[in-house]
């Protein structure tokens, strides 16, 4: 019994620890992309960023109301 324990107990510690192994590479810039993709991708992001700020007016997400009361 002991020792179809501690073999379960094994094969869960390898499958979690396995699990723990990454996908994606990870670059020098911490990111799973590499630096071109990400300069190109800011340019995107900041030509989109520009365009839709100027279309796009919201509303604010708050109401609140001050009320003063003088004992």
């Amino acid at each position: 019994m002991l020792k179809a324990t501690l073999t379960l107990l094994a094969i869960v510690l390898y499958l979690g620890a396995s699990g723990q192994i990454r996908v994606f590479p990870e670059y020098g810039n911490g990111l799973m992309y590499p630096d071109t993709s990400i300069s190109c991708l800011c340019n995107i992001v900041d030509s989109l960023h520009r365009l839709y700020k100027k279309a796009v007016q919201t509303l604010p997400d708050y109401m609140a109301r001050q009320i003063d009361i003088d004992l």
